[in-house]
């Protein structure tokens, strides 16, 4: 599974679909359009209302451990870079 790149890994994780046009994920939110992410505005407390909740990183550990997983080191995957046309 190791093919060298950030790319690699993450392509070869498996979707759990096969063959072609199955598309696995998307990016944005079905039902929004461009209006409804311009108007969208920040919510502090349910940001920090969903970080109350995250595990610390002893039970993180302790998950880990009893599930037997391994550490695995994936590569920052960085933008691509533009062909001179600004966003």
């Amino acid at each position: 599974m190791d093919g060298g790149g950030a790319g690699n890994e993450i392509a070869a994780l498996a979707s759990g679909r096969t063959g072609s046009n199955n598309v696995v994920s998307a990016s944005g939110g079905r039902g929004l359009d461009a209006a409804d992410f311009a108007r969208a505005k920040p919510d502090a407390a349910s940001v920090a209302a969903l970080s109350r909740t995250a595990a610390g990183e002893a039970a993180a550990a302790q998950f880990a451990k009893s599930g037997h997983l391994q550490t695995r080191h994936v590569a920052y995957i960085r933008e691509p870079k533009s062909s001179g046309s600004q966003r």
